[in-house]
């Protein structure tokens, strides 16, 4: 059935109005991976040089090795090849199992235009996705950034060796001010994130080839698509070519779903528990820790005392998860990606709504956020996104920091001991939303 389906894809029109056809009738031109929209997009890049002819060809029968081989050779003789670099980089993409047609149609499904008006958002926090694999349908009325990732996190295959790289190591007592973590232990214990950088995109199989196909199509590419505060992006590597691009719409393409496929390897770290207890099928920590946050009873000066004590290490645990400000926490890479994403979206004439909507949308949440901030710079944006994904989390500590101090206030507890631990409360929880935008921030009034 592939080949047939590929047949098809074949005749249609080699422009970008192509992906409408392509968007609509998804569902009956491709059976799976394997499908070259290399070939479907954009002229024949035949032009008589028989190195791009037998990669093209070798790249159109799966045989990806010998395709890049080939590729190389031409980019490696030209690096003003746009085609070559444009072919080299779908090559790339493949060999890391991307498959573009699987995410399109996924992007459809999202959009809001295909929903019914009475769906509400979705983030992270809260979805009712596992560790050990995300549903992919359980997030699909998403609309804010972190659950439109959430439900698309299947999509590209990571190995479990290399989800243990993406994690720089368990919450531990060293993260939580010396005091040995109470919640994020046996089946809670929540990971933290890695540092992203070219050393661990090399090391990581499905992220190397995804920043080889980045690198590739970088100088083919608008530079105001280009995130400048993203290293590779800014380098001369990365500097746009001197000579008339051809297939710009084409590039423009790759940019998008290599920026897409490498948010959706990060994805699945923010958030989910370690690999041990992911194969229980266990929630993700956070969002296991905020359930039980919004059913503990407080009535007593102890029962104060140890949610004090617990709401400290949910604020130094989403600090570390989070991390907004250092140059590399995953969660900024993660939003530079979508960044990339929805400005490539945007030099993509032709392309429906109903593909780039539930991203480019999600995006201008986000830098609308980052704007009450300031400005809509990456840190602002990045604390933006950090308050969309716990805003349950912080909903519900807020609730039990009121309900408790409304506890105190009718009740014969000592007065003066459980107004220290509600103070305490109140000053983690505060930290815990420092940054985040006035819009993405509960409101406690004991806490005022």
């Amino acid at each position: 059935m592939l080949d047939g389906a590929k047949g098809q894809l074949l005749v249609l029109s080699k422009s970008v109005q192509a992906l409408v056809l392509l968007t609509a009738g998804i569902g009956s031109y491709a059976c799976g991976n394997g499908s070259n929209v290399n070939r479907i997009w954009g002229k024949e890049d035949n032009g008589g040089d028989s190195l791009m002819v037998e990669s093209q060809a070798a790249f159109d029968a799966g045989d990806f090795t010998r395709a890049e081989s080939l590729a190389r050779k031409l980019t490696d003789r030209n690096p003003e090849n746009e085609n070559a670099a444009i072919l080299l980089g779908f090559i790339h993409l493949s060999q890391g199992g991307v498959d573009a047609f699987t995410i399109a149609r996924k992007l459809v499904a999202l959009s809001p235009a295909t929903k019914d008006s009475g769906t509400t958002s979705t983030n992270l926090a809260a979805a009712t996705t596992t560790a050990a694999e995300p549903n992919t349908t359980a997030a699909a009325s998403a609309t804010d950034a972190a659950g439109i990732l959430a439900s698309m996190s299947s999509l590209v295959t990571v190995s479990d060796a290399d989800k243990a790289l993406l994690n720089a190591h368990v919450f531990n007592t060293s993260d939580n001010g010396n005091v040995a973590p109470q919640l994020f232990v046996t089946d809670n214990a929540l990971v933290v994130p890695a540092l992203v950088n070219d050393d661990l995109r090399s090391k990581i199989a499905v992220l190397a080839t995804i920043n080889s196909a980045i690198k590739d199509v970088c100088r083919f590419v608008d530079d105001d698509v280009k995130v400048k505060t993203e290293p590779r992006e800014s380098g001369a590597d990365c500097n746009a070519t001197p000579f008339p691009r051809e297939n710009a719409a084409k590039a423009h393409f790759l940019w998008v779903l290599a920026h897409l496929s490498e948010a959706l390897v990060f994805q699945p770290v923010i958030l989910y528990t370690t690999p041990a207890n992911a194969a229980k099928g266990g929630s993700p920590s956070l969002t296991a820790i905020s359930t039980s946050i919004n059913t503990k009873s407080l009535t007593t000066v102890d029962e104060f005392k140890a949610f004090a004590s617990q709401v400290l290490e949910v604020k130094n645990a989403v600090g570390k998860v989070f991390n907004t400000a250092e140059t590399g926490s995953m969660v900024q890479a993660t939003l530079q990606d979508l960044n990339a994403v929805s400005l490539g979206f945007g030099r993509l004439a032709g392309i429906p709504a109903k593909v780039q909507d539930s991203i480019t949308k999600a995006f201008n949440t986000i830098s609308g956020l980052g704007k009450e901030l300031g400005s809509a710079n990456v840190v602002n944006n990045t604390a933006g996104f950090k308050a969309q994904m716990i805003q349950n989390l912080s909903k519900n500590i807020g609730s039990q920091i009121q309900a408790a101090a409304d506890k105190a206030a009718a009740s014969g507890i000592d007065k003066s001991a459980s107004k220290d631990q509600i103070s305490a409360m109140c000053d983690s929880f505060k930290q815990l939303n420092a940054g985040s935008p006035p819009s993405a921030t509960t409101t406690v009034k004991a806490c005022s």
